[in-house]
């Protein structure tokens, strides 16, 4: 999400196999069953089973607060005892439930498992909240929007490694009496108001149903937004200048077909408010009028580019790698990063300039070095979106674009697997041929000093 004002791969055999060996016999978690939405009552029901789960020793089970389980039943479908619904510990907006037996004590994760459960959620119309965002589900009286990060959907917790397991292929069938369109991420939407959507490739799920139309342009759709066909050939003309920038730069593919959802938030905007997330491939945004996304020139402004290209950026450091204490850093400092180096390809007087009002802003602002972070709430909105990046433009600075974009994506490789942190990237350096003294002195003086923040600004200043 992002809101601000508007390989090389030159590891050697050994490292190789580190990086490629948490992957021999990997499980891939399998969704199916049946979810049913009732629009105008704000209620969702779902009847899921997950198989093929992965063996994880530490485990919680992770569902929306708001839903009511009815059960859960193991493979011979016999009903199994839980824990977590009587003084359930949360974790962000789910309830964490585990298997216990008779004796209450703590079962395995088994491969695979069914559970049962109901939810009654607020229809916002007239009167609005005082705040909406990614986790919340909502109802507005024309559309529901449930996005990975609600947890409408069961998802895992490993524990262990500090993760979130939510990448599912899936089967299932949405059941909306008073739809008029359905849609799951990854799938093309449909106007059936009971459908079947089905994916062979892991999704994070994301429903987006209700009364609204959609339409189709070069595979890539556009929901809820009433477009002429020109304006949405523009509108995926300039993203798949992103995506190429991107797959050069990263040195890997951007197969992704792309979905633009207009939704609306369920807290009052003012117009030159905007607000967009992604959940891959899906962009959902609110406050963004997509007609008067093409100028007369049929192009982007610097604006929206840099606003469409921080979402993008997200098809690599996307919510999987959100884990750890530098969880923000990771999932937000680095897509922001990548819209920098957009921006500066194609528009470089914008480019100065944002970095210029990026350092600026900085200047009232007070943080820790982001070694010192304990936690992940200590890297805010301002931290992530804008003091984090530009660490990575002075690493850049320091050592150049090509060695960070190497780096970067040997850490999206190895977020496949762990829980990434600094000293990951400070190995990636030393394999990118930075020397432990140079590394070193960088870490002193932008990772660790206390004065962290004021030395990075004046890097930005310098800037040539």
């Amino acid at each position: 999400m992002f809101r601000f004002n508007a390989m090389k791969f030159t590891l050697n055999f050994l490292t190789l196999i580190f990086l490629l060996s948490p992957f021999v016999g990997f499980s891939q978690i399998h969704l199916e069953g049946e979810v049913k939405i009732v629009m105008k009552e704000g209620l969702i029901s779902g009847d899921l089973r997950l198989s093929n789960i992965p063996e994880v020793k530490g485990y919680n089970i992770l569902l929306n607060k708001g839903m009511n389980i009815q059960y859960f039943q193991n493979s011979e479908n016999q009903v199994m005892p839980y824990s977590g619904y009587y003084n359930g510990k949360m974790r962000g907006e789910a309830l964490a439930y585990t298997f216990i037996d008779d004796q209450r004590t703590l079962q395995p994760l088994p491969d695979q498992f069914s559970i049962k459960y109901r939810g009654a959620f607020p229809v916002y119309t007239d009167t609005l909240n005082s705040f909406d965002f990614k986790g919340l589900i909502a109802f507005n009286g024309n559309t529901l929007r449930a996005a990975e990060q609600s947890k409408w959907y069961p998802v895992i917790y490993d524990i262990a490694n500090d993760r979130i397991i939510d990448n599912y292929t899936f089967s299932i069938r949405i059941n909306c009496e008073d739809c008029h369109t359905v849609f799951i991420n990854g799938a093309m939407p449909s106007p059936e108001s009971n459908s079947l959507f089905e994916s062979a490739i892991p999704r994070q799920l994301m429903l987006y149903t209700g009364d609204y139309t959609f339409m189709e342009s070069r595979g890539n759709f556009i929901l809820n937004a009433d477009l002429d066909t020109i304006t949405a050939e523009r509108i995926f003309g300039e993203i798949e200048l992103v995506k190429e920038f991107y797959a050069d730069k990263m040195n890997m593919p951007y197969d992704e077909k792309i979905y633009l959802i207009s939704h609306k938030a369920i807290t009052p905007y003012r117009p030159d408010q905007s607000w967009g997330f992604a959940i891959f491939p899906t962009f959902a945004y609110a406050g963004v009028d997509f007609k008067t996304l093409i100028n007369e020139s049929g192009k982007f402004e610097p604006a929206n580019f840099a606003f469409f290209a921080h979402e993008l950026a997200h098809y690599y450091f996307n919510t999987g790698i959100l884990s750890g204490t530098e969880g923000w850093f990771w999932l937000e400092s680095t897509a922001e990063y990548l819209s920098l180096k957009a921006s500066e390809n194609f528009f470089p007087n914008y480019y100065k300039s944002r970095l210029k009002s990026y350092a600026e802003f900085l200047l009232k602002k007070k943080y820790k070095p982001i070694k010192s972070i304990k936690s992940m709430d200590e890297i805010d909105e301002d931290y992530r979106y804008v003091f984090g990046p530009l660490i990575l433009i002075v690493f850049e600075k320091e050592f150049g674009q090509k060695v960070t974009f190497n780096i970067l994506s040997d850490l999206v490789r190895l977020s496949e697997s762990k829980s990434i942190t600094f000293d990951d990237f400070r190995y990636l350096a030393m394999e990118e041929g930075i020397t432990p003294e140079a590394y070193g002195q960088f870490e002193e003086v932008y990772l660790t000093n206390p004065l962290a923040l004021q030395n990075t600004i004046n890097s930005i200043m310098t800037q040539p």
